[in-house]
């Protein structure tokens, strides 16, 4: 499920990350630094449904989980770091994809 699908409502877990991603992730004026968010969970499914929420809410997102191969995980690194205006804004990773190893 999506969070939304089969005409169930998002949970408020979902919809408080999309409202906070929202409200801390305003687009960057005068010039100020771009803001970017790192959103870990311990569960690849609520990865998931999160990642596709904050897709649908215009967010673009990328994720480190324990399928990412080695030279997939310094990709999606190297993507989330940049501040091309094509680069991800939020990246989702698996506690166990990510406890080790990430200099983000």
């Amino acid at each position: 499920g999506n969070g939304g699908g089969g005409g169930l409502p998002p949970s408020a877990k979902v919809t408080a990350l999309v409202a906070r991603l929202r409200a801390d992730l305003a687009p960057a004026v005068n010039g100020e630094h771009r803001v970017k968010a790192v959103v870990f969970s311990q569960f690849v499914k609520f990865i998931d449904v999160t990642q596709a929420a904050a897709s649908a809410a215009g967010f673009s997102t990328c994720r480190l989980t324990g399928a990412t191969s080695a030279d997939g995980r310094e990709k999606v690194i190297r993507n989330f770091q940049s501040f091309a205006p094509d680069a991800p804004d939020v990246i989702f990773i698996s506690l166990k994809a990510g406890g080790v190893g990430i200099n983000l």
